[in-house]
């Protein structure tokens, strides 16, 4: 090949090159090729989909153990035992704490013999009455002193009882607030067991919003202290009253505590599904803009952007939900419309989908 060919064939390629070029820098369409050399705004795009959404109530609440409950002796004493720490897992019946057992066992003993001898009492008396052999009047002494007998047995092995705490329940001791060889009084509450398995969050809601809530209704649960991870409860009891005094009515959320990740008093953030939207039209937030309390996106067609105005019914988190403007398969805007006005020419960089064939690029 000559020279002045090979030098034909480079510039006939650079061409062609600077061509495809042109094309590709047009926009999201390579129609409208009147404007192509004017200034074209770049944007980013996405293609308008449907899906299922929902519209939340965030609330906030504390955990709470499904049963909880404070422990306390019956009894009075100095502590001879303590076999838990907070934060152990304890079974039900399980021996948690008891006191000296000297003083009351020795009541206890002597109750127990001053009632075998009233009984013992009291059954012969009744051999003598029924041989009418004593009167009625001694027969009802004799009684007398076997119920007597027998009350101070029985306080006696109250008492001897009461010098023992015992887990109620399964859970966890959130609570212990005694140590051994310290006196304990009785009625004091001195442990806490926590039933943990499930959990219970309560939650305040104004009057506007309580009849959007109902019993059986799914809730999403985040919580500060495990970040990243979502936990899934229901609504199991809508209280039918208010507080008086805040004129809040009362929601109890439950859900289970799969591995006791969740602990009493850890701060939980709710979203309660309030309504469900089926094939809704959901965009990104920021795609949506406001003017004089209307609401606004840009389109994007055969290159050049269009101002649409929009219905938002609903915005959670980082979505809106769109009820008119919008259709599904259309060019949305959402990055760099700050920047564009109705008919501008744009460069349009479609993201968060997959071009098919025959879509326009």
């Amino acid at each position: 090949m000559s020279r002045k060919g090979k030098y034909f064939r480079f510039f006939t390629i650079i061409n062609i090159a600077t061509l495809v070029l042109i094309v590709i820098t047009t926009g999201c369409s390579q129609k409208g090729g009147n404007g192509r050399n004017q200034y074209r705004t770049s944007v980013n795009a996405i293609v308008v989909e449907t899906k299922d959404a929902t519209k939340s109530l965030t609330v906030s609440g504390k955990i709470e153990g499904q049963h909880d409950v404070m422990l306390s002796f019956k009894s009075g004493g100095r502590v001879a035992r303590v076999e838990v720490d907070e934060g152990d897992t304890v079974y039900k019946n399980d021996l948690i704490a008891s006191l000296e057992q000297t003083d009351y066992y020795a009541t206890y003993l002597q109750a127990q013999a001053a009632f075998n001898q009233a009984e013992a009492d009291f059954q012969r008396t009744q051999q003598l009455y029924e041989d009418n052999l004593i009167s009625t009047q001694a027969l009802q002494q004799a009684e007398t002193g076997y119920q007597n007998a027998r009350a101070s047995l029985m306080l006696a092995q109250s008492a001897m009882q009461g010098a023992y705490i015992r887990a109620p329940f399964d859970g966890i001791i959130a609570l212990r607030n005694i140590d051994v060889m310290e006196m304990a009084s009785p009625g004091v509450p001195y442990f806490q067991v926590v039933d943990m398995d499930t959990v219970r969050i309560k939650l305040s809601i104004g009057s506007e919003k309580i009849g959007l809530i109902s019993e059986g209704t799914e809730v999403s649960i985040r919580l500060d202290a495990r970040p990243g991870e979502i936990f899934t409860g229901v609504v199991d009891r809508v209280f039918p009253a208010a507080d008086p005094s805040t004129g809040k009515f009362t929601v109890e959320v439950q859900m289970e505590n799969t591995f006791l990740k969740l602990l009493p008093g850890m701060i939980a953030i709710c979203n309660i599904v309030i309504e469900r939207y089926d094939r809704a039209i959901v965009v990104p937030l920021k795609s949506v803009l406001m003017e004089e309390d209307q609401h606004y996106v840009f389109t994007i067609s055969e290159g050049v952007a269009q101002r649409r105005e929009v219905e938002v019914i609903n915005v959670d988190d980082s979505i809106a939900v769109i009820s008119s403007g919008l259709s599904e398969q259309d060019t949305l805007v959402v990055t760099g419309q700050d920047y564009i006005e109705d008919g501008s020419l744009v460069t349009c960089n479609l993201i968060g989908c997959e071009l098919q064939d025959g879509d326009e690029q």
